[in-house]
């Protein structure tokens, strides 16, 4: 491990105001002790660490699963930490945007999650999403006249949403009634959040109708590898991100829970299916996994080095000139 991925840093690597460091300071004090945690893909509990800090500052000790080469975090908060975090430091901390702020920029998001969808979907589907914050990504289907319906966890990115005409309900799974069951579950970026994976997978499942379909977007281990973040782990690494996909960990995570991707792209985007026969509860090989793993981040790290010196040598022959 690098030292420049050591807890504490000396400074943030991600631009943050007064009021969000105020916070994040805030919420290290009063945070309760981390708990260990084994892979959330393959139940291992043998790590090699590669990082102790993340963009923000926080504690933040990452590894790769020695057995099935998942990136994740080796310890992580406890239930009452993260309820507290998710109602009232979360946004605070990340973004510090209004809810009017955050609903504007969902909603041209969602207009890019309808059109990826939209053939996977009837005409009148019944749509919910995951972690739907204020709401914008919904509107995007209720402008197409579809039934929509949100849940989260922030009171005033509700209450905005629920101006704006967006069904969007306080708490989990526990909101929505047992019998109702929908045509699409949005899950964009939420999955890399859940800390029992195989419960929340298990509980969308419930939710779904015959046929229906689960969009999940997360970020992409490959989409660092080329070019994003600026190849740096620093400027991707955050704290309420418990798991790191790539597409091939990501779809093992989804075959050995029972959905198949249908529809996909490298950023990671993807529409999946219910399909039991993908069930692989071991089959992979997971040794090649955990070193494909090990190269992917090797290679990021090296093309960090590398775009850094370009930059540098760039800057050096512009104050030349």
């Amino acid at each position: 491990m690098l030292e420049r991925y050591r807890y504490p840093c000396e400074e943030t690597h991600f631009p943050m105001n007064e009021y969000s460091l105020k916070q994040r300071d805030e919420f290290e004090k009063i945070r309760n002790d981390l708990v260990d945690l084994n892979c959330l893909v393959c139940d291992h509990d043998q790590f090699t660490e590669i990082g102790q800090v993340d963009r923000y500052g926080f504690y933040y000790p990452t590894g790769v699963c020695q057995k099935c080469g998942n990136l994740q975090q080796i310890q992580y908060y406890n239930e009452e930490a993260l309820a507290l975090f998710y109602s009232k430091y979360f946004r605070d901390v990340y973004s510090n945007d209004t809810p009017k702020a955050c609903f504007q920029g969902q909603s041209g998001k969602g207009l890019r999650i309808y059109d990826f969808t939209k053939g996977f979907i009837p005409e009148k589907a019944d749509v919910l999403e995951i972690g739907t914050g204020a709401g914008g990504i919904l509107k995007a289907f209720r402008d197409e006249g579809h039934k929509v319906l949100g849940i989260d966890f922030d009171e005033r990115y509700i209450k905005y949403g629920n101006e704006q005409g967006i069904e969007i309900r306080q708490g989990g799974f526990d909101v929505i009634e047992p019998e109702r069951k929908f045509d699409l579950i949005i899950i964009s970026h939420v999955l890399e959040h859940v800390v029992d994976m195989f419960e929340f997978i298990k509980q969308v499942k419930l939710l779904l109708k015959n046929g229906a379909r689960v969009y999940i977007e997360v970020p992409s281990l490959d989409n660092l590898a080329k070019g994003g973040y600026n190849y740096d782990f620093l400027n991707y690494f955050q704290n309420s991100h418990v798991i790191h996909f790539s597409v091939d960990s990501l779809f093992r995570l989804l075959r050995n829970n029972g959905l198949k991707a249908i529809h996909h792209d490298d950023f990671i985007c993807c529409v999946c299916e219910i399909d039991e026969t993908s069930l692989q509860n071991g089959a992979d090989d997971f040794r090649s996994s955990y070193l494909k793993q090990l190269k992917l981040i090797q290679t990021i790290e090296r093309k960090r080095k590398s775009f850094f010196r370009r930059l540098i040598r760039k800057i050096k022959s512009i104050f030349k000139k």
